[in-house]
């Protein structure tokens, strides 16, 4: 027998079936541990055919799982949790690696799904051991951990494409199974009986996190950060990265940002082999505006690659793709349109089940769509990715965007993007097309859609009615155009609605609700990538941020005001310069006829930005183009 897949269980009807659905042809046999089940979970497990051990829950992860583990009959383990599921397998190759491999234990690929289940805001993938030979054993009672035993045989480590979608810390099942507040108080028993156990202090520091509780986790956490930093370092153990991880994630969940940084440069200094550092380091950078560093710090994960396999867990594309869309998304920010879409495609290659390259990409590349036929659709092999790009590309109103719309929906159903996708294009046959189709599918997101429509048009009535149909996000949308009206100081969150403006267009709305926006700095590449971006260019902005200003200064100077937009870019240049702000100077100088200064803007920003293509592409027009053989033959005749 090659492969058992084991897993514990206590009452997981809801998951259960698509875990073992998702095992089907690729699992010999799957055993199921049971812990005490009292609903459905034991008659969908029998359903299946599976080995069915019953084991007195003794509050001990790895008990339970080696309970089952020590009754596998394959010659490897996979381990599952029952609100996990595979995505898709080349199940010959996967099994041709399991016979042809010498390694002992493989990594393979978290990722857990963050936020509503019906449309997570984060994917939060992992490499794990979860795949090893027969005769490991786990330990650990809870946060339990098998790389120990596996490192131990000295054997090779290998990884493998192996993907389990993760759906436990969905906020639905997060409040369903209060799973965070039975993980806190496993855990604070075990270390009331043993409170030198570091590993189960960093477990308490990650449940303190994941409930919100960040100042308990940054006191803890930096209580015992500081107490691992006085042993040798050879005592350190292994999980050492992870402390350090926690501590900085809650500093900056407390607004604390510098202490978050300094930390996480004391991180990337302790253990320089963890790419994973590196790429948080930039990603903070590029939140708190700090875009050169950022795009320096990615270019050295690109340089180190993905963290190697060891004991600790590590964030997969770290060096790899993840870098190659955070550097898209800075070159983005300072304003290389041309460096930013080069970045955004090299990491949709590397990796193409990212659906977040595919608004930038296509808002980005030449409005052709046989671009995006011949080099992105062939590509698109995962649902989810298919899916927002249809969604994005029906935004943008291509003509043949119903073939994708019936492709996608033909292939995986419906979805909240292939909706969008529909209102979207109904959008421009007018309200009777958009009412009809929501009245007869009947969809929160359909009536969701609606409502923005009927806002567009300031039709408030007809808002209100579809709003309070589309639940939670309607009902949102109502108290903001509620607030927004009656308060001139009340501000609003794009967060969890900006999808569903984007695909409705209503840039008549948005030119009164976005400036008061309180995470516009969040959203705002992508508002730039999307069919919005011509909107933004119609707002007088209040110049918070150097986005804000940059764009009044553009607005200004496109309309010839040159020195109200030589105001804008003074205003810009109190923030980090940014490639924008050199063009437009250089801009602004060109337009006085005062071809030195504009010559030296753009040498001052190519030693800011060398890599800029845009700066470049500025370099070469504004210098006279020399003919080195016409030069040689001056200079001969010179000579003669």
């Amino acid at each position: 027998m090659l492969l058992s897949a084991c897993m514990i269980v206590k009452n997981e009807e809801l998951t259960i079936r698509r875990c073992l659905e998702s095992l089907q042809g690729i699992a010999d046999e799957i055993i199921v541990v049971d812990t005490g089940s009292t609903d459905k979970t034991m008659e969908i497990v029998q359903s299946f055919g599976c080995t069915i051990i019953q084991h007195e829950w003794q509050n001990d992860f790895s008990s339970a799982r080696n309970a089952g583990i020590t009754q596998a009959k394959g010659d490897w383990i996979l381990v599952i949790d029952a609100d996990e599921f595979v995505e898709r397998l080349d199940r010959e190759k996967f099994f041709q690696f399991l016979k042809a491999t010498d390694a002992e234990g493989v990594f393979i690929t978290v990722n857990s799904l963050m936020g509503p289940l019906a449309h997570p805001s984060n994917i939060f993938a992992i490499r794990v051991m979860r795949l090893f030979r027969k005769g490991h054993l786990y330990s650990g009672a809870i946060h339990e951990q098998v790389a120990d035993s596996v490192f131990r045989t000295k054997r090779p480590i290998a990884k493998y494409d192996l993907i389990l979608t993760h759906l436990g810390y969905t906020n639905e099942f997060v409040a369903m199974r209060a799973k965070t507040k039975r993980n806190t108080q496993l855990i604070e028993q075990m270390i009331e009986e043993n409170p030198n156990d570091l590993f189960q202090i960093t477990n308490l520091m990650a449940e303190y996190s994941i409930s919100g509780q960040h100042t308990q986790c940054a006191t803890l956490s930096e209580k015992t950060w500081n107490r691992v930093k006085k042993m040798p370092t050879s005592e350190w153990p292994n999980f050492a990265p992870r402390m350090v991880s926690i501590l900085v994630a809650s500093l900056w969940e407390l607004g604390k940002r510098e202490e978050a940084l300094s930390y996480m440069q004391e991180g990337i200094r302790l253990f320089p082999w963890f790419t994973d550092f590196k790429k948080r380091y930039a990603d903070m950078l590029i939140l708190n505006s700090q875009f050169r560093a950022a795009i320096e710090t990615l270019m050295e994960c690109r340089k180190q690659g993905d963290t190697q396999l060891g004991l600790i867990e590590f964030l997969e594309g770290a060096g790899t793709y993840l870098a190659a869309y955070s550097l898209g998304v800075a070159w983005a920010h300072v304003g290389d349109e041309m460096n930013a879409r080069k970045w955004f495609l090299q990491s949709f290659f590397e990796n193409p089940a990212q659906d977040n390259t595919l608004l930038p990409i296509i808002g980005l590349l030449p409005k052709d769509p046989k671009l995006l036929r011949e080099f992105i659709e062939p590509r698109l092999y995962d649902p989810t990715a298919f899916a927002t790009y249809v969604e994005i590309y029906s935004g943008w109103n291509y003509e043949d965007a119903d073939r994708l719309i019936d492709q996608l929906e033909k292939k995986y159903g419906e979805s909240e993007a292939s909706h969008r996708a529909h209102m979207s294009l109904l959008r421009l046959e007018g309200t009777e097309a958009l009412h009809k189709r929501a009245q007869t599918v009947n969809y929160d997101i359909d009536w969701l859609l609606l409502g923005i429509h009927y806002l567009e048009l300031g039709d408030k009535e007809q808002a209100n009615y579809a709003l309070s149909r589309a639940k939670v996000r309607g009902e949102y949308l109502l108290k903001v155009m509620t607030s927004l009206e009656n308060s001139p100081d009340s501000t609003w969150g794009l967060h969890g609605v900006i999808r569903d403006l984007i695909a409705m267009n209503p840039t008549t709305l948005l030119q009164k609700w976005l400036p008061r926006a309180m995470d516009i700095e969040t959203f705002w590449i992508t508002l730039k990538c999307s069919p919005l971006k011509s909107m933004l260019e119609t707002i007088t902005w209040p110049g918070k941020t150097a986005h804000e200003c940059e764009q009044n200064a553009l607005n200004h100077f496109n309309q010839k005001n040159y020195r109200e937009a030589s105001k804008w870019l003074t205003r810009a240049q109190q923030f980090e310069k940014t490639v924008t702000q050199f063009l437009l100077e250089c801009d602004l100088a060109l337009a006085e006829n005062d071809l030195p200064k504009a010559r030296k803007t753009i040498f001052d920003g190519k030693k800011l930005y060398p890599d800029s293509e845009m700066l470049k592409i500025a370099s070469d027009q504004i210098h006279p183009k020399l003919n080195p053989l016409e030069i040689t033959q001056k200079l001969g005749s010179g000579m003669q």
